[in-house]
């Protein structure tokens, strides 16, 4: 019926046409599926509208439990405990009665003391060595020995073992470059500084193997007036130092 129908019809026959309609649509409820009217579990669990309005709340718990069981560490983190202290423990050296609490003050002690030369232990009455004071010290209290005087020295720059002093000067020129070499002509006194050969010089009244001063001169001038001044005066100075020293 049209808008303009509906406006010049009677009362009586618009009642009649609402009650058709009305049944109509009871008569298309009727006929579709009650299954489907109804509204399972399923279909509120997976309908977001239901769970923001509350409609399957078993579902949603349900659903929480699974998502914490799967990753607990989303729902409760984890309380770390507190790291326990560790016990300090007295590190000795091998080599001589130092002590200390930490590794790395003994690795240090060894490197700049000892060189990380490690020394064998020889006993004079025995065949017995070890690489430990300690060790020794136990052995010859124990059965009245004693320690052979060891006389070696070892290079602090390799594992050379040098007899004496003498064949350790010999030794250390093997490390030193022959441009920085600087050697005495009186002793076997040898090393890599023009002003540690002049306090040896002039300390012990010795003679250098070469002219050393004659050649630092020429570098001097070739490089201005400023550094000749600066070479005399460093002369005079490590002269007087070496006389000093003498004297002392």
């Amino acid at each position: 019926m049209s808008t303009e129908n509906m406006e010049n019809a009677p009362l009586a026959s618009l009642e009649e046409e609402l009650l058709k309609s009305n049944e109509a649509i009871e008569d298309s409820s009727a006929s579709f599926p009650k299954e489907l009217l109804t509204k399972s579990p399923e279909m509120l669990e997976n309908n977001p509208l239901e769970k923001v309005n509350g409609a399957s709340e078993e579902a949603l718990k349900r659903k929480i439990e699974e998502d914490v069981a799967a990753n607990p560490a989303n729902g409760h983190q984890n309380v770390e405990e507190p790291a326990k202290k560790k016990k300090m423990v007295e590190q000795k050296c091998s080599e001589c009665d130092f002590k200390c609490y930490n590794e790395a003050e003994l690795k240090t002690h060894r490197m700049t003391s000892h060189g990380q030369k490690k020394k064998m232990k020889v006993c004079e009455n025995c065949s017995f060595t070890c690489g430990n004071v300690w060790e020794m010290d136990f052995h010859c209290r124990s059965r009245g020995h004693k320690v052979k005087k060891d006389d070696a020295i070892p290079c602090k720059k390799c594992d050379y073992m040098a007899e004496n002093k003498e064949d350790n000067w010999n030794h250390k020129k093997a490390h030193i470059p022959a441009d920085k070499l600087f050697e005495c002509a009186d002793c076997v006194w040898c090393g890599d500084r023009l002003d540690n050969i002049r306090y040896h010089s002039h300390s012990q009244d010795h003679e250098m193997k070469n002219d050393y001063e004659a050649v630092a001169l020429a570098k001097a001038e070739a490089k201005g007036p400023k550094e000749v001044a600066h070479y005399h005066k460093k002369l005079a100075k490590d002269i007087k130092m070496a006389k000093k020293g003498s004297k002392a």
